[in-house]
């Protein structure tokens, strides 16, 4: 028999640009490996499907913004593998 728990499901995501959007919308990934693949964990929250929408539409963000988010989530992603985090 299995536990349940009240964790929302994850969803695994590869595109990276997708992810400093979600990042820049205060979404807030886990980062998981699969041998040299890095994957980026979101939440399926209501935000979370509210954020891919407002990037599959194409809004305008602040381009230093986002680029800021791009190197802080690949900053992250490259101490995770490297064993720091």
């Amino acid at each position: 028999m299995s536990k349940r728990t009240n964790q929302q499901p994850t969803i695994p995501l590869l595109d990276v640009n997708l992810s400093a959007f979600l990042f820049m919308r205060g979404l807030i990934p886990k980062i998981q490996f699969d041998g040299t693949r890095a994957s980026f964990l979101f939440e399926a929250t209501e935000e979370f499907y509210k954020a891919c929408s407002e990037y599959n539409q194409n809004l305008p963000v602040p381009c230093l913004d986002f680029v800021n988010a791009l190197r802080q989530l690949r900053a992250a992603m490259y101490r995770k593998r490297e064993g720091s985090i």
